[in-house]
This record gives structure tokens, C-alpha cells and sequence, in this order.
């Protein structure tokens, strides 16, 4: 399944607002007798090779390959096992955080300041609401 998310910068920045480093760039991510290049590696085996990651597709959009399973050893290593099985657990996480970081991009872009909630903490509602203001 692919996230609707297709600006590298953002997605390293939501990786990192979900605690998630990206340990490499731009290797193959093989198991199962399928290949894929990943744009950005989030986990490796025991033997260093690439095991979960954030593939390009066509479209320009990104999608989880690899399996988390396979992320019990090394950097993120207990942030991403704990995703196993839950796959679409970890797409809603990154694609809500890559679109706080996305928002906040755009009010940066527009001349804005966030003046409140510029973590973008989840309120009791469910919502995510920021404040932006602007000076002259």
C-alpha cells in the first residue's frame, strides 16, 4: 500500500518526528525472493543488509517495502519491530506526521508563524489544530 506522501525532505522529517532515523539511502531491499530499491533504509538485518524501507513508486509517491520483522537488530530496531503485523499501523503514524510537517512547511512558506501547538499534539477531539499568525 502506498502513502500519499512524495517530498523526500518532509518524509525524513516526519520519520524523525516519529522517532524513526533513517540509517541509509538509495539501497536494495531483499526478502522473499522480491527486490525493491528504497530511497530511504530504516532498518538492516543482522548481516547489514537493507530490510525495511521507503520505496518511489511510479507516481512519485512512497511505499513501505521490506518487513518489519526483520527490523528486530540495529538502528530503530525496537521502534520498527514493534510495527510487525501492523503495517497499516505505521502508514497512518508517518502519513499523519508527514502532513504536520507538511502544514508546517506551507505556513513557513507563507510568511506565518505557528504560535500554538507547532508539535502538533492530537487533542482530545481527535484533532490536530495549530495556530499560525503573521506580522507585518
Amino acid at each position: 500500500t502506498k502513502l500519499t506522501v512524495d517530498n523526500l525532505s518532509t518524509l525524513e522529517k516526519a520519520l524523525a518526528r516519529m522517532g524513526i532515523k533513517v540509517i541509509g539511502k538509495k539501497e536494495t531491499v531483499s526478502l522473499y525472493g522480491e527486490s525493491s530499491e528504497a530511497e530511504l533504509v530504516l532498518a538492516r538485518e543482522h548481516d547489514g543488509k537493507a530490510s525495511v524501507g521507503l520505496a518511489r513508486q511510479e507516481d512519485g509517491t512512497f511505499a513501505v517495502v521490506g518487513d518489519f520483522y526483520h527490523a528486530r537488530e540495529g538502528g530503530n530496531s525496537s521502534e520498527l519491530y514493534s510495527y510487525y503485523g501492523k503495517d497499516e499501523v505505521f502508514k497512518m503514524k508517518l502519513q499523519t506526521a508527514y502532513c504536520i510537517e507538511q502544514a508546517k512547511a506551507k505556513v513557513e512558506e507563507a510568511g506565518f508563524a505557528i504560535e500554538e501547538n507547532s508539535e502538533g499534539v492530537v487533542g482530545e477531539d481527535g484533532m490536530i489544530t495549530m495556530v499560525a499568525v503573521g506580522y507585518d
